[in-house]
């Protein structure tokens, strides 16, 4: 866990020094919705659906908020997150680090860390991105993986 949270520091300190003074061109927020399956076991993925918001501070870093729902998630009970994101834009790839928490209906909330990868499509004013992330729980590894459908504004 300590080194799963050095890590996010130093890869989010780097984006942020390797990005300073980025200029940014067009809208700096975007929303989108998701769409996927979360896999915890290798065996049944769940589906999971959510939200997220980014503002562009720069061309290639962005920070945000994640929220997914995994209504069958933990053997039935469901599953809720919210991820604190930073994102790093290299060109239509979005490469994603943030620290968060799940919670698990009628059985509290562990923290989180999720790493992820998105690669985003223009396709006139909205954008689709295939997304696939790892979130670090209470020693497991978890993929979560899908499309989201973003807009810039």
């Amino acid at each position: 866990m300590k080194t799963m949270t050095a890590l996010l520091t130093t890869t989010l300190f780097w984006a942020a020094a390797a990005t300073a003074g980025d200029d940014l061109h067009g809208a700096p927020h975007m929303i989108g919705a998701f769409a996927g399956a979360t896999d915890p076991s290798g065996e049944k993925a769940d589906l999971t659906y959510g939200l997220e918001y980014e503002y562009r501070a720069s061309r290639r870093l962005g920070f945000g908020l994640i929220g997914e729902r995994t209504p069958d998630g933990h053997h039935g009970d469901g599953v809720d997150v919210v991820v604190a994101a930073a994102h790093l834009h290299v060109g239509a790839l979005r490469l994603t680090a943030g620290l968060g928490r799940e919670w698990v209906d009628g059985y509290g909330s562990e923290p989180l860390q999720r790493l992820g990868v998105a690669y985003d499509i223009e396709v006139g004013p909205v954008a689709l991105a295939p997304t696939v992330s790892v979130d670090f729980v209470d020693g497991h590894e978890i993929p979560v993986y899908g499309l989201v459908v973003l807009r810039h504004f």
